[in-house]
């Protein structure tokens, strides 16, 4: 016949039971806990990732836009020094054109000639 002390026992090994599987139960949503916040960081990262990409690839776009606008603007101050000593070049014969005709006028030169 069992006695009191089995039964003690018994009561003893049901309550270790009891603490194993809260245990376990608590271990395991640890577990889970993690896996989730692990699963969080993955995503984060590569949504970083993907934003690290596309930052990086605007900034080649950029820049690439930058360097054609440094060409065009080369190329335009080029032709606009063209332009200007071609001018001066006009106003030089010019000049000497309008100074030709005076000499050949007697030497008078201004608004008001006779």
């Amino acid at each position: 016949m069992p006695s009191d002390a089995d039964y003690s026992r018994i009561a003893r090994l049901l309550e270790i039971e009891k603490l194993y599987q809260d245990q376990n139960e608590r271990f395991k949503t640890e577990i889970q806990d993690r896996e989730e916040r692990i699963r969080d960081l993955q995503t984060r990262l590569n949504e970083q990732t993907q934003r690290d990409g596309t930052v990086e690839d605007r900034i080649r776009q950029l820049e690439e836009e930058r360097d054609r606008a440094a060409r065009a603007l080369e190329a335009q101050r080029v032709e606009l020094e063209a332009k200007v000593e071609r001018l001066q070049a006009r106003v030089r014969e010019l000049s000497q054109a309008e100074a030709g005709k005076d000499s050949s006028s007697g030497g008078r030169s201004g608004i008001f000639r006779r």
